[in-house]
């Protein structure tokens, strides 16, 4: 059974982010993974929204968001497919996130989960990390507008 958690948790642990202390951000949220796919999807919205939240707010609604890669050797253009997997499935989340397109945001997170969870593999916790970076990286972007116009 899912227990419900309030939203303050996922806030607490981005502030503690944006303070400088992603680990004990993380360790906040570890208990929710523990709950299982359900609470796992759920979370990961919640930080899509967060790590989205600045693109969203500047660009207003309906705006459609593409995922651009870059190669970091020459800076041609390259594929997602060319990322790591935990690092393609967070960056495609949280674009489709950001789209509003729950749809594919659930498939795309029950294909990687299940995947993950079938090779036992670490990729959706490492993918977890990113997006939760991601909303950590926002977070620090707001508050130093906010500093600024001040």
């Amino acid at each position: 059974m899912i227990t419900p958690y309030p939203p303050s948790i996922v806030t607490q642990a981005i502030t503690l982010g944006i303070l400088g202390d992603q680990d004990a951000g993380c360790a906040l949220l570890q208990p929710l993974v523990h709950q299982g796919p359900q609470s796992t999807y759920v979370l990961l919205g919640m930080l899509a929204e967060a790590a989205s939240l600045a693109a969203r707010m500047e660009n207003g609604p309906g705006t459609f968001y593409g995922l651009e890669v870059t190669s970091a050797l020459d800076g041609s253009r390259a594929s997602a497919d060319d990322l790591p997997a935990p690092l393609r499935f967070a960056t495609q989340f949280a674009t489709v996130w950001a789209n509003g397109d729950r749809a594919q945001a659930r498939a795309l997170f029950d294909v990687f989960a299940g995947e993950a969870d079938r090779i036992g593999s670490r990729d959706l916790g490492q993918a977890i990390g990113i997006v939760y970076g991601m909303a950590v990286a926002t977070g620090e972007h707001l508050v130093a507008e906010r500093m600024r116009s001040r």
